[in-house]
């Protein structure tokens, strides 16, 4: 997508996404960032100039590519988010780089206002690791909030997804982030910022104020949950690893069709 606009986002100061930096300081890094953004874009588009550029994640309803690591025996039918009852303990789960403008500072603060019955789990690591985890524990979150690490192995990985209730991503600042293709493909519902390619995917829900989205969408029952979920789950399985090597090959056989392809 636009390094330009993941730059803005994640250096203007939003609440579950906005700049570490404030004041003077914080102008300046904004004013930095969308500088090193344009720069950015501006090379992209000069390297496609007389040749073909395709953006990945741009035109997802109408056979966009996007990047993806999901294999087909890796989907899972979302049968299990359908055993969840209202007012039962909630899971949500959340990966990612633990990083500063991945929207972890307002994703912790709702969780201390959410009551005991929501807890958290955090898969991934980084730089901030150290300082959200005091944040978590300033929180009183202590109990609420379990840290996986990075976890390499896909399957270990997956299964901790699938384990889990509803995926959040609080994150103002993405072009299409492969950790919510991997959500959508175990059968988890999805609630996202919609940033990036996600503004335009109807297949999670977008997120506006994480409390109150996370109390919509678990009142809504199993039905409203089961359909989130059937709906993103059928999405992933048409952006399977083969499904977007096959829409890349046809690209290419129909940008260049006197090519001798075999």
């Amino acid at each position: 997508g636009s390094a330009t606009d993941v730059a803005r986002a994640r250096y203007g100061g939003a609440r579950y996404g906005g700049a570490h930096y404030g004041g003077a300081l914080g102008g300046v890094a904004a004013a930095a960032a969308a500088a090193a953004g344009m720069a950015y874009d501006g090379i992209g588009r000069a390297a496609a100039v007389g040749g073909d550029r395709i953006v990945v994640g741009r035109d997802l309803d109408k056979g966009g590519i996007v990047t993806s690591l999901v294999e087909t025996f890796e989907l899972r039918e979302p049968n299990a988010q359908a055993a969840r009852v209202p007012g039962a303990q909630l899971s949500l789960v959340w990966a990612g780089r633990v990083a500063h403008g991945k929207g972890l500072e307002g994703l912790l603060a709702s969780l201390a206002v959410m009551g005991d019955r929501v807890n958290l789990t955090l898969i991934g690591d980084g730089p901030a690791r150290t300082e959200f985890e005091a944040t978590a524990a300033a929180l009183g979150l202590g109990g609420r909030v379990h840290w996986a690490g990075y976890i390499a192995d896909r399957k270990p990985y997956l299964e901790m997804l699938a384990g889990r209730d509803l995926f959040v991503f609080p994150s103002e600042a993405e072009g299409f982030p492969k950790v919510v293709l991997d959500a959508l493909a175990v059968g988890l519902p999805v609630l996202a910022r919609p940033s990036g390619a996600l503004r335009d995917l109807d297949v999670i829900m977008p997120m506006a104020d994480l409390e109150r989205d996370v109390a919509t969408l678990d009142a809504g029952g199993t039905d409203a949950r089961s359909m989130l979920a059937r709906r993103g789950h059928a999405f992933a399985r048409d952006h399977v690893r083969a499904a977007e090597l096959d829409r890349l090959v046809q690209h290419w056989h129909r940008r260049w069709p006197n090519l001798p392809w075999v």
